[in-house]
């Protein structure tokens, strides 16, 4: 089966990008975007498995947590250390 390719600015562009923060670290991928008032309120991201051994398999990031989409998502650090808090 082929891929689509859905335009990088599109909701569907979004499925699938790489998750990294600010300073690079790898997160994991978005599995879904949350709409609300036809604008993103939030993504769902599954977190990588090999980094975060944890059950919970994904985290909700709102729209203030998020810096940048574009060929990647850029999320705020904040968040990934509150992720590796967990870990340790």
């Amino acid at each position: 089966a082929k891929i689509k390719k859905y335009p990088k600015n599109s909701v569907r562009g979004l499925i699938k990008k790489k998750v990294f923060t600010e300073e690079g670290d790898y997160v994991g991928k978005v599995k879904d975007v949350i709409l609300k008032e036809n604008k993103i309120h939030s993504l769902k991201i599954t977190l990588d498995r090999k980094k975060f051994k944890f059950k919970q398999k994904g985290i909700v990031v709102s729209h203030e947590g998020i810096k940048k989409m574009g060929d990647a998502v850029i999320i705020n650090q904040k968040i990934y250390e509150h992720l590796e808090r967990r870990i340790i």
